[in-house]
């Protein structure tokens, strides 16, 4: 029974460069302008707040440069099923303030199950439930897929190690997240880097731009229905 448990789980976590198609793309939802100010209407930022930490927008150009945990959500609802396509980054510049080439990271179907964490500490989110993507953790030594089942449990689901899934400077990262239960998917740069068919999916929640210790921008980005 072990035996055929693990095959199961493993055939619900697939990772395919090569055959596997991309979303197809229905009707656009939105296109999320950032302008020159952070639009609080739309966005929800869970970090410290000192002087080490900024999150603000510049020529329609959004900037996480933290010093510490932040969590920026948004507070759009979204549909049962979408896709969320955006560019992500890092200055060229490495000598600025909080550059680390690490935690290009993400929320999504996020739901608590206990107080809120405004101060951004990952650790804050154990007891939520929702699906994480932690691209070039841990100083840029792993990418992970995980999900949070709301009772502290931090399931992992897939992870790497090999460079051309870790960050690399002077690289522009597009991802494309596919939300359609019980499937989801996580493309960057035109791969499939996650894919997961959830036996228990979670069928809605916020989504959220996560990073630490880390200077990034964020342009691009749009919402789709798929089709």
């Amino acid at each position: 029974m072990l035996w055929r448990f693990m095959f199961v789980l493993l055939a619900s976590i697939t990772v395919a460069l090569t055959t596997a198609a991309q979303p197809a793309k229905g009707k656009h939802v939105a296109a999320i302008s950032f302008g020159n100010s952070l639009d609080s209407n739309l966005w929800l930022a869970h970090m410290l707040h000192n002087s080490h930490n900024r999150v603000f927008t510049q020529q329609d150009t959004l900037w996480l440069n933290c010093a510490d945990g932040v969590t920026l959500w948004l507070k759009k609802s979204l549909p049962q099923s979408y896709i969320i396509s955006f560019d992500r980054g890092f200055p060229s510049d490495t000598s600025g303030a909080n550059y680390r080439l690490s935690d290009v990271n993400l929320f999504w179907q996020a739901t608590p199950t206990d107080t809120a964490n405004p101060s951004g500490k990952l650790e804050g989110y154990d007891r939520w439930r929702l699906y994480y993507a932690g691209i070039g953790g841990n100083y840029n030594s792993t990418t992970r897929f995980r999900k949070y089942d709301g009772s502290g449990n931090r399931l992992l689901l897939q992870e790497y190690t090999q460079p051309n899934y870790l960050l690399q400077p002077n690289t522009v990262y597009h991802c494309t997240l596919l939300v359609h239960p019980p499937l989801t998917q996580l493309w960057v740069n035109n791969q499939l880097w996650f894919s997961y068919t959830d036996a228990q999916p979670l069928r809605q929640g916020l989504f959220g731009i996560r990073s630490t210790k880390s200077n990034q921008w964020i342009t691009n980005f749009n919402i789709w229905l798929p089709k």
